[in-house]
């Protein structure tokens, strides 16, 4: 009976220890799936937060895209590079000039030459390397310039006057020149329309004001205000042929000079005497 008592306490124990061991081993099981899961949890989160940084880097600009990731306009920094100006044999001055900035598109181009043209030549514009709609091309009188109008507003831009000049033996050389148009120039300019006459002065070599805006009809008056002697003479320079009607004769100091304006337009005028020291200007007529 002793016996039989104390194996039954063995065999207790035994059951005792292993039902420990096997709730051991379950525990141990059942916190291996969650270590999976707070392991995959954590890599999600690492591969979240490398996703986060690949978006930012990809929501910045790359070379040559804006913030939005459209391709950047490369032809704003085009926009203002001149091409270069290649003089045809016997070329003396154009309209616009080479390298100018004007605040409206011009009405008409002009080229003048000190040889004889033959009808064959030629004029072609473009702006921003696209054909701009010019008229037939007209020879002066005295055959030493041509000019075509441009009958439409091209608006803003970089514009080339590619031209054909030819004399009379048919034998043709060709030239170009250019010229830029920003409207925004006119914020520099001096509003004085709606008046019916306006002053400017001459002195120290400079016109005073120097770029104004007129209403049609309004008389200009340039009054000379130094010992210097002056001139008023219309664009380009040595022609003056763009509007000969505005060239003047001496202006000796206190003497002035009056011209009324009747066309609408852009109208550049300098002083022939000083044209070498800046001594131009601009009138838009409207």
């Amino acid at each position: 009976m002793k016996w039989y008592k104390y194996g039954l306490l063995l065999s207790t124990v035994a059951i005792a220890m292993l039902t420990v061991v096997a709730c051991s081993g379950a525990k141990a099981q059942g916190s291996s799936p969650g270590s999976q899961v707070m392991e995959k949890k954590g890599a999600d989160a690492a591969m979240d937060k490398k996703d986060g940084a690949m978006e930012k880097k990809d929501g910045d600009a790359m070379p040559g895209e804006k913030k939005d990731g459209t391709a950047m306009d490369k032809k704003d920094d085009s926009m203002m590079k001149l091409p270069d100006l290649i003089r045809a044999a016997h070329f003396v001055d154009s309209s616009p000039t080479h390298g100018d900035t004007t605040a409206q598109a011009p009405e008409k181009i002009m080229i003048n030459f000190n040889f004889t043209l033959h009808e064959v030549s030629s004029i072609a514009v473009t702006k921003d390397a696209k054909p701009v709609e010019t008229g037939k091309v007209v020879l002066a009188p005295n055959g030493l310039s041509m000019s075509t109008n441009i009958p439409k507003p091209a608006g803003n831009g970089l514009y080339l006057v590619a031209y054909k000049a030819c004399w009379p033996d048919r034998s043709c050389h060709e030239g170009q020149f250019g010229f830029v148009v920003d409207d925004m120039k006119k914020m520099s300019y001096q509003d004085m329309t709606g008046k019916n006459e306006v002053l400017v002065s001459m002195k120290d070599l400079k016109f005073s004001p120097s770029h104004l805006i007129v209403s049609k009809g309004t008389k200009v008056v340039w009054k000379n205000q130094e010992s210097t002697v002056h001139f008023v003479n219309s664009d380009p320079h040595p022609s003056h042929n763009v509007l000969p009607s505005l060239n003047s004769l001496t202006i000796k100091m206190a003497e002035d000079y009056s011209y009324t304006f009747t066309a609408a337009g852009e109208w550049g005028f300098h002083c022939s005497a000083h044209y070498p020291d800046g001594m131009a200007g601009r009138i838009i007529v409207v």
